[in-house]
């Protein structure tokens, strides 16, 4: 009876630290005042990404903001799963901060209510994700055309920010939690 419960112990553990080392885990990038600048390796379709919230006109972050080759994302399947990584691993509350609820703890959001992060793929149409402060994280698309997304500039707004992201370099070994002075 005793073999069979450690057994059982014993196989429970052992599942349960599998199925740990499955989980995504984002090294948040966190600035001395407690701003969210960044995260990396984020895990999207079992590939590493880095990912930087940058406020300021399209054209300054991604080359001008014109041509297909200024952004990562090929299409909006893709944007839209660089999107919800952000939702479930790198906007949530941690000991570190309440990234999910407190939305302006992410940098270049300054409201308490919603920050819509921008995630820009080649057709120029976005993806928004808005952490909102009451615990829930709502997804949804809105079409931009060229003109219009050129234009915004994203300092201008106390609730908008740019992510730009980047395929994580397989050699370099990268920290899990980074404080920047």
């Amino acid at each position: 009876m005793k073999f069979t419960l450690l057994k059982k112990v014993v196989a429970t553990v052992l599942l349960s630290v599998s199925s740990l080392a499955n989980i995504a885990n984002a090294g948040l990038i966190i600035d001395t005042e407690g701003q969210l600048i960044g995260a990396t390796d984020i895990l999207i379709d079992n590939e590493l990404y880095n990912v930087s919230f940058i406020d300021g006109k399209c054209a300054e972050i991604f080359t001008d903001c014109d041509d297909v080759d200024d952004f990562l994302w090929s299409n909006i399947d893709q944007a839209y799963d660089a999107a919800n990584a952000l939702l479930d691993q790198v906007f949530i509350d941690t000991v570190l901060g309440s990234f999910d609820i407190s939305p302006e703890l992410i940098f270049g959001c300054d409201s308490e209510v919603v920050c819509e992060v921008y995630t820009v793929f080649t057709d120029l149409s976005e993806i928004k994700v808005i952490p909102r402060r009451n615990d829930t994280s709502v997804r949804y698309m809105r079409q931009h055309t060229i003109f219009l997304l050129y234009a915004v500039n994203t300092r201008e707004h106390e609730d908008l920010v740019f992510a730009k992201w980047s395929k994580r370099l397989k050699y370099l070994n990268q920290p899990h939690l980074l404080f920047l002075q």
